[in-house]
This record gives structure tokens, sequence and C-alpha cells, in this order.
């Protein structure tokens, strides 16, 4: 009988246990969650920190391209990375600056608009995340050029015109690009859309009209 009753009570005593425990599992999940996006947007602001450093280096409105997409590849220490540009017939995009790919070959790829994954990223004009092969397995083509399992596409897209695609792929440490590379690879987007705006009108544009109009883009969002 004892036993019978030492049962009783000790059920609802491990059945409060067992709950305390998942609340605090729960609540230690939630904290580190919360940490780890507090320091992603302290990376984010130290990312736009440093960009801004580099391009007040940078005085040839024609060489910013390759810049930024070299300083990218150093920063996400990323295999490859390229900035694609969209050709005067609007079909076709080309390669105009890149890391990591083989030199032989970025003169010819032409990927046509709505084709493949940069072609579907400047057609629609929305960013693109990987974090698996799989779930873009319908939109590669033979023409694609990834052969990591996690990538980014970003349109680069100023006053609703697109005039190309960024595309990052293959990091060193193989790890999955997350929701933060994307915001940042979209910021760096900004700022190329901008230029080559500016850069059509006859004028380059200076790292203090950059950040203006980067904080104008952003209060807009």
């Amino acid at each position: 009988v004892c036993n019978n009753n030492q049962w009783a009570i000790s059920t609802p005593l491990e059945e409060q246990t067992a709950a305390a425990t998942i609340h605090l599992n729960d609540a230690y999940v939630q904290l580190t969650e919360s940490e780890h996006k507090v320091g992603g947007l302290e990376q984010t602001v130290d990312f736009m920190s440093q960009t801004f450093q580099v391009l007040a280096q940078e005085h040839d409105p024609e060489g910013l391209t390759s810049t930024l997409v070299e300083w990218f590849c150093e920063h996400f220490e990323l295999e490859r990375c390229s900035l694609m540009r969209l050709a005067p017939d609007n079909e076709t995009l080309w390669i105009a600056a890149q890391c990591g790919m083989d030199s032989t070959i970025v003169d010819r790829v032409r990927v046509r608009i709505g084709q493949g994954v940069a072609g579907w990223v400047a057609h629609h004009g929305k960013p693109l995340l990987v974090r698996a092969k799989d779930a873009a397995t319908a939109m590669h083509t033979g023409k694609d050029t990834y052969n990591s399992d996690s990538f980014i596409s970003v349109p680069i897209v100023y006053s609703n015109r697109v005039f190309g695609v960024l595309n990052l792929s293959n990091k060193r440490d193989g790890e999955p690009f997350d929701d933060q590379d994307l915001d940042r690879a979209q910021m760096v987007s900004t700022l190329l859309a901008m230029n080559f705006a500016l850069g059509e009108s006859g004028r380059g544009m200076s790292v203090e009209e950059l950040a203006s109009q980067l904080r104008t883009s952003g209060n807009g969002s």
C-alpha cells in the first residue's frame, strides 16, 4: 500500500519536473536565438562600416564593381562570387566582375533572363537564398556554375529597374548561408545599383551620397 501511495505522489511531481524542464529548455533556446540576432545585428553594422571604408578608398567608378566583389569574397570567405550585368539587349546576363571562377570561360558565359538561378532572379527581381541544393533543383540548368549546397543570388535593382544580379556561393568553411548573409548581400547590391544608376546619368557617386541614398532606401523599406 505504501508503495502505491508513493507512486501516486511521485507521478505528478515527475510530471511537474518534466514540464519545468521543457519550459527551461524553451527559455534557453529563445535566449540563445535573441543573442544570435543581437550578434548578427552588430556584425551587420560592422559590415556596413567596413563597406564604406572600402568605398572611401575607391576613386575609380569603373573599378567599384570589381573592388566590392573582391572585398565581398574576402569578408565572407567565399570561394566564388560573381556580379552579372544586364546586356544592352535586355535579354541576357554577362559576368562583369568575379572571383574564384575559371577566367577562360567567364567571357563566354551568357544567361538568358528567366533561365537558371540568376536568370530567374533577374526576371522576377526577387532575391533567392538556398540553404540546400535540393531546394532549387527545379531551377538549375546545365549552365549554372553553382557547386555548393548553399548559395545566394540577389537582384541589383534601383527605382524598379534591374541592372544585374549578385551571386554568392561556396563558403570556405562549408557552412550554409543564412538570413544575415542575405541582408548584407542585398545591402551591397543596393549600393551597386545606386552607383550604376548614377553612372548612367554621367556622374559617379561619392561615399557621402552612397550613405545618404542607403539611409533613404532603408527608411523607405
